[in-house]
């Protein structure tokens, strides 16, 4: 029997969750690897299909829609009684999660009703698919700790953000969407979402950012600070910060990235007055593009960037911000223009 190894896809403003891209990927390459089966999960009301195509572009045989009338939108959390239902009667080898809010809420209690080990802030699974070993970090960037489940059978993991690779191979020819009912009814769910607020820009997760404009000590005060969040706006990303920013007290403990803070990937991301200490750097290194500024040629920061602006970033910022909202008006210009 070909092993099958599923994700969970989560949802937001119409778009599948970086960190959820990421769990599809990865349970894709797994089941590759393992000459097996992949598998999405979808929970909610039927997703349109520019969503589904979008899931389908990350190569999963098989999308499975857990269509649910207690849940409305396919943005809400799943039920960890739907999850078990589904589990039990399909029997996959894992169910591999983002790191979101939701899943670290219902990973444990499903496990609990599932009996199964729960993996958590898995940054490597083992390469030959049977998924027996798990790495996670102990004492970063120092240590990490391989683990192997006492129980075999099913395992839920849940991987660590920017641990692992987006891809996106295309839909296979043979791939099939499956629609399943809940039987979970609205009266019986005990959790009722009342409301859904979208979060501004400047307040996303950095764990789904695709930009991220962070500042550290070199930005001086929290006045030159909120020029961070000016070019995170012109770029739709969001700020991130080092401890010394946060210990200044110049941007919340929310958004601070490194050992102690979040650990993120995204597609670029732009460090102004960082000098690079290896704390802050464990917890960016995941960037495809980095861009560093900062008035000390000999800062590490530099070691590891795409792109090195010499300069104090409290002069660097307002011009690159000038320079881009004019391309940006140009470029609304030329698009309004018949």
């Amino acid at each position: 029997m070909r092993i099958d190894i599923w994700a969970l896809v989560e949802v937001s403003g119409g778009r599948i969750l970086r960190v959820s891209a990421e769990a599809l990927s990865e349970a894709v390459r797994q089941a590759t690897q393992a000459r097996g089966l992949s598998s999405a999960l979808v929970v909610g009301c039927d997703p349109e299909e520019r969503l589904l195509k979008d899931i389908l572009s990350h190569g999963p045989d098989r999308v499975f829609v857990l269509q649910s009338e207690a849940l409305s939108v396919v943005e809400r959390p799943p039920s960890v009684e739907d999850l078990e239902r589904l589990i039990r009667s399909r029997r996959p080898r894992a169910l591999l999660l983002g790191n979101t809010a939701a899943a670290r809420d219902f990973a444990p209690r499903l496990a609990a009703r599932l009996r199964c080990p729960l993996a958590t802030e898995v940054s490597y699974l083992n390469p030959q698919g049977a998924l027996s070993l798990f790495t996670r970090p102990a004492f970063r960037p120092h240590a990490s700790m391989i683990l192997r489940p006492r129980l075999p059978g099913f395992h839920l993991v849940l991987l660590a953000s920017g641990a692992m690779d987006i891809e996106k191979p295309g839909p296979k020819p043979s791939s099939v969407i499956e629609r399943i009912s809940s039987t979970l009814h609205f009266e019986r769910n005990p959790v009722r979402v009342l409301e859904s607020v979208r979060e501004i820009a400047s307040a996303v997760d950095l764990a789904d950012a695709e930009v991220i404009v962070a500042g550290g000590r070199g930005m001086q005060s929290p006045e030159h600070f909120l020029l961070l969040s000016e070019l995170a706006e012109v770029l739709g990303g969001t700020v991130g910060a080092s401890r010394m920013a946060v210990d200044a007290r110049w941007c919340s403990r929310d958004r601070m990235v490194g050992v102690t803070g979040k650990i993120v990937a995204p597609e670029l991301y732009i460090a102004c007055g960082i000098s690079g200490a290896v704390q802050h750097v464990m917890g960016m290194k995941g960037a495809r593009s980095v861009i560093a500024i900062n008035t000390d040629p000999a800062a590490p920061i530099f070691k590891i960037a795409t792109l090195g602006i010499l300069g104090d970033a409290r002069e660097v910022l307002p011009a690159m911000i000038a320079a881009l909202r004019k391309a940006r008006a140009r470029r609304e210009s030329m698009e309004a223009s018949p």
